[in-house]
């Protein structure tokens, strides 16, 4: 079960990032803003998942307090 979870996790955070990836450009268009900087919405999600990752986890056992 838990290796069930784990793949769903990944494969849907993986879908996320890679989702916005491809609509990026028309992002970028609508806002009014350059590529670079509508492509700091996938870095600061990248971010996010990669600080939340390790923690996350850690929250329901109560070892981060």
């Amino acid at each position: 079960m838990l290796i069930w979870i784990l793949v769903v996790g990944t494969f849907g955070i993986l879908n996320t990032e890679m989702g916005v990836i491809g609509i990026l450009p028309y992002v970028a268009h609508e806002f009014n803003v350059s590529l670079v900087t509508a492509s700091l919405l996938i870095s600061l999600f990248a971010l996010g998942v990669g600080i939340a990752g390790p923690t996350m986890p850690l929250l329901p056992r109560g070892r981060l307090k």
